[in-house]
């Protein structure tokens, strides 16, 4: 069975949801939705998931793709987060070792 749905089918359940949403609140609370802008869009019915539905769908290759990207994306922010450590870490080796060269002239 195919997922895609088609526009005239699309278009009814739009209205469907639209009917829905009119008969489940009063006008007031679709104002204040309104100028909120929660969740709705111009026709004025709840986004009820309606991207997801109708989105294209990822192969194998494309989603191995895109956890590929991530996952180096994810390790050249580890490798810069570690090379800060190190020169942390040596920055305050330095600081440490001038601060007992200055302590033993002082003495």
């Amino acid at each position: 069975m195919s997922n895609k749905v088609g526009k005239n089918e699309a278009k009814r359940l739009k209205a469907q949801a639209l009917k829905e949403f009119q008969s489940e609140t009063t006008e007031e609370e679709r104002e204040r939705i309104l100028r909120r802008g929660m969740g709705v869009d111009l026709g004025g019915a709840l986004q009820k998931g309606e991207e997801k539905v109708f989105e294209k769908k990822l192969t194998k290759e494309e989603k191995k793709a895109a956890m590929a990207a991530k996952r180096a994306e994810l390790a050249e922010r580890r490798a810069a987060r570690k090379a800060e450590k190190e020169d942390e870490r040596a920055s305050g080796e330095r600081s440490s070792g001038q601060r007992e060269e200055e302590e033993g002239e002082e003495e």
